[in-house]
């Protein structure tokens, strides 16, 4: 009876399964664009700029430095001192690229996710800051009211975010850092004091459809009509007499 020997399995490590290839194509590719020509230093002079959805005009659904095709997104990243940009899929950047501050791939991927999450919150305010310098709904409220959360953490007050974050604050969703008064005050409204925003009323019809009936201050209540079956409507539950012969 043959016995077979037991193979000992490594738990698995992100530096050494990018170890095992030198992957020369994308060395050469990042090093040529970043200050370092050496490649463990030229991987960490990157940074996560900004993500690009498959609708932009800038999108591209190959990798700018592996050419991996088929991607859903883009994520760009900039180099700090050459300033050139990539527009990568999410795998180069978790495999090759170890985001400028970190130590490693393991705390890159986690300063990786907690970037991602914070460009798409930004994306959102900014998508619902129209409607909140208008008449928003109380969805609208709610999402942007945790976005906010999102980019700046749980404040109770204006005071309690520091100068410089809440300057980054204003800038991202304003574009300046000096937007009209009357608009500022609204987004603090919304940020700390969300009931005295005025809100569009709506109510929900038999279909659960939203329809805007009005604008009032304070949290938007909703009320569901009776929805009505076609049986009610059938000949079997006529009253005796109700129709003709």
């Amino acid at each position: 009876m043959r016995y077979q020997k037991k193979r000992t399995v490594k738990p698995f490590s992100t530096e050494e399964q990018t170890g095992k290839r030198k992957f020369p194509l994308i060395q050469k590719c990042i090093i040529e664009a970043s200050l370092s020509n050496v490649w463990d230093d030229a991987r960490r002079e990157w940074f996560l700029v900004d993500i690009i959805d498959d609708a932009a005009d800038k999108f591209t659904d190959r990798c700018q430095i592996c050419n991996h095709v088929g991607l859903k997104k883009n994520y760009e990243i900039q180099n700090s001192n050459t300033q050139a940009k990539y527009l990568v899929g999410s795998n180069c950047i978790r495999k090759f690229i170890i985001l400028k501050g970190t130590m490693n791939l393991e705390d890159s991927s986690i300063l990786f996710k907690l970037e991602t999450e914070k460009i798409e919150a930004y994306k959102l305010i900014q998508n619902l800051l129209p409607a909140i310098l208008s008449i928003p709904t109380s969805q609208q409220l709610v999402k942007f009211h945790r976005a906010c959360h999102a980019v700046l953490g749980r404040p109770k007050l204006a005071q309690d975010i520091e100068p410089a974050q809440w300057r980054e604050f204003v800038v991202r969703i304003f574009g300046q850092p000096n937007p009209p008064k009357n608009n500022l005050d609204r987004v603090k409204n919304a940020l700390f004091n969300p009931r005295s925003v005025p809100q569009v009323r709506v109510k929900i019809d038999s279909e659960r459809e939203q329809i805007a009936v009005g604008s009032w201050s304070g949290i938007t209540k909703t009320r569901q009509t009776r929805a009505e079956s076609t049986l009610v409507r059938s000949d079997a539950y006529k009253i005796d007499g109700g129709s003709e012969n």
